[in-house]
């Protein structure tokens, strides 16, 4: 299995489906450079070197705001990954 399908599979764990879902989509797609942040790490994940992907994740990070806590259970699992990432 490809990293980037890892993380997509991650992504669909933390979401699930139903209002928790719709709610974290809404959220993020209102912010569109925060989309296209998230997007690029996950298209981009196998080709990223270790800083690349930590400073991404990290730039994810620091948009999200206090009450999106989905939104931060993402960001935690991308920094998992990304120290996986490191580690390889």
């Amino acid at each position: 299995m490809k990293n980037s399908d890892m993380i997509n599979e991650m992504l669909g764990a933390v979401c699930g489906s139903g209002a928790i879902c719709r709610n974290f989509y809404a959220s993020i797609t209102m912010n569109t450079e925060r989309l296209s942040v998230l997007h690029d790490i996950i298209v981009n994940y196998d080709g990223m070197e270790w800083e690349e992907m930590r400073g991404k994740v990290y730039r994810y990070g620091s948009m999200i705001s206090e009450e999106e806590l989905l939104a931060r259970h993402v960001f935690l699992c991308l920094v998992r990954l990304a120290d996986g990432k490191r580690n390889t």
